[in-house]
Protein backbone atom coordinates (compact mmCIF):
# COMPACT_ATOMS: atom_id res chain seq x y z
CA UNK A 1 0.00 0.00 0.00
CA UNK A 2 1.47 3.09 -1.22
CA UNK A 3 0.96 6.43 0.79
CA UNK A 4 1.03 9.48 -0.43
CA UNK A 5 2.89 13.07 1.27
CA UNK A 6 1.94 16.27 1.26
CA UNK A 7 3.62 19.31 2.02
CA UNK A 8 1.59 22.55 2.63
CA UNK A 9 3.71 25.88 2.62
CA UNK A 10 1.96 29.00 4.28
CA UNK A 11 3.76 32.44 3.64
CA UNK A 12 3.03 35.96 2.70
CA UNK A 13 2.32 38.96 5.28
CA UNK A 14 -0.26 39.17 8.21
CA UNK A 15 -2.43 36.43 10.34
CA UNK A 16 -3.94 32.69 10.09
CA UNK A 17 -0.66 30.84 8.61
CA UNK A 18 0.02 28.90 12.31
CA UNK A 19 -3.72 28.66 13.40
CA UNK A 20 -3.92 26.99 9.42
CA UNK A 21 -1.11 24.94 9.82
CA UNK A 22 -2.25 23.44 13.19
CA UNK A 23 -5.33 22.93 11.82
CA UNK A 24 -4.05 21.16 8.82
CA UNK A 25 -1.63 18.97 11.44
CA UNK A 26 -5.26 18.25 13.79
CA UNK A 27 -7.21 16.71 10.77
CA UNK A 28 -4.29 14.67 9.85
CA UNK A 29 -3.69 12.79 13.06
CA UNK A 30 -7.12 11.68 12.84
Amino acid sequence: MMTKKLIHVYTGEGKGKTTAAMGLAMRGRT
